[in-house]
């Protein structure tokens, strides 16, 4: 064989082994683009796929990258389910909203969790070695899977309006999916009067309103018109009478003009405070029945231990009206008692005696004596929801095992794999 006919199968040999080595990624690639399946593409997209360069250049677009560890850290979600699509979007950080699979590449840093069919939103910060549960995202979203969607359409008027939709997280686009339920809306723009109107979503079905603006009627203008008329035909002066309030006592005349409504907030938690923020953001100290001016706010469920945001809502205060507001919390942490799954995988430690710790962040350290099997060794016990630090010992060698987190919203079993 000639060195020339060497060289052109050397070079096809190489275009294969690349094309196979980017083949496991391209349907991320098409995931991210909206194509679950090649049925309704058009010509064109299928060209577009076909085409080498397009498909390299999208595989690199697509690849997360940290500054520390070159490529994005690994996060795998346990118990993985298709019927709920999660979905983060960075805070104060560059890249676009990105859906959830069971396992993604994702640079390290703060993101904000939303769910399709979820009514909340919360803040989770990835890092390296993060193992997710679907159900405790599930719970933090406030999504259920079992509810159907519908879908929503506003024709409104201006089309520059301002929509704002309360009860979901998720910002109004023409066809916004729902989940079943009823949504407020309110539109809004300078110089037009506010309208809020209630909608309601049903499943596998399309809701259409329509909503008008009314312009705003100059009162100081229509109130000159109508002294001016007055005053030709009675040939008498108006007399206005003002009532202020002194320059040292601003707020009472804004009491005087403003209209206020009532926030109830729960449950009441001595691990959880809560914090409430004007649209302007201005906060206001919470009590346990807050009267606030009429507007929208952000609620936010905060942790006393790190300052952690557990949940945020957004809601609407209404004059002379009272809005009682619930948040769904984990529970305290070892008050309820769980089925718990220790696993451990070695390739030493056959037949030796080993000792398992558990430590609280409150209360005694719990312990277990066992001997390794030759698969290794499984524990089965109760423990209270909470977070412990895991330790085993053997041969005289302490392994730390890292904080393991026990809720109810997940399988709570563990694997451990020791080398």
């Amino acid at each position: 064989m000639s060195k020339h006919i060497k060289l052109a199968a050397l070079v096809v040999g190489s275009i294969f082994i690349t094309s196979c080595s980017k083949t496991t990624k391209l349907l991320d690639v098409a995931k991210e683009e909206g194509v679950s399946s090649t049925t309704g593409w058009g010509i064109e997209s299928v060209l577009k796929y076909l085409d080498v360069d397009f498909l390299l250049s999208q595989v690199e677009e697509n690849r997360v990258h940290s500054v520390k560890y070159g490529k994005g850290v690994k996060v795998e979600i346990d118990n993985w389910k298709s019927n709920v699509v999660f979905s983060l979007e960075p805070i104060n950080g560059v890249g676009a909203k990105r859906t959830l699979y069971k396992r993604n590449y994702l640079r390290p840093g703060n993101y904000l969790l939303t769910a399709n069919v979820g009514t909340g939103a919360t803040q989770i910060s990835i890092s390296k070695g993060l193992t997710l549960d679907f159900y405790q995202l599930a719970q933090l979203t406030q999504a259920n899977g079992s509810t159907g969607l519908g879908r929503l359409k506003l024709d409104v008027s201006p089309r520059d309006a301002k929509i704002t939709l309360y009860g979901t997280p998720h910002k109004y686009h023409e066809g916004l999916k729902l989940p079943e339920g009823r949504y407020e809306v309110k539109v809004s723009k300078s110089g037009y009067d506010e309208h809020r109107v209630t909608v309601t979503i049903t499943k596998n079905r399309l809701t259409t309103e329509s909503i008008q603006l009314k312009p705003t009627r100059s009162v100081s203008a229509e109130h000159s018109l109508r002294v001016s008329e007055a005053s030709a035909q009675q040939g008498a002066v108006e007399v206005v009478s003002v009532t202020g309030a002194p320059l040292n006592d601003p707020d009472k005349l804004k009491q005087d003009v403003a209209q206020y409504g009532e926030l109830v907030i729960s449950p009441t938690r001595s691990d959880v405070r809560y914090t409430i923020t004007s649209t302007k953001g201005r906060q206001y100290p919470v009590k346990p029945t807050t009267t606030l001016p009429a507007g929208d706010y952000s609620v936010a469920a905060i942790s006393t231990q790190n300052d952690e945001v557990l949940l945020q809502k957004r809601v609407s205060i209404r004059p002379n009206e009272t809005l009682n507001t619930v948040f769904t919390l984990p529970a305290l942490a070892y008050q309820v008692p769980l089925d718990v799954v220790l696993s451990f995988k070695v390739n030493t430690l056959y037949r030796e005696r080993v000792e398992v710790t558990l430590k609280p962040s409150q209360g005694e350290a719990i312990s277990f004596k066992e001997r390794m099997g030759r698969r290794g060794l499984e524990i089965e016990t109760r423990l209270l929801n909470g977070a412990y630090h895991a330790e085993i010992t053997g041969r005289g060698i302490k392994y730390d095992l890292g904080t393991i987190d026990i809720a109810e919203s997940k399988s709570n079993k563990f694997e451990f794999v020791l080398k």
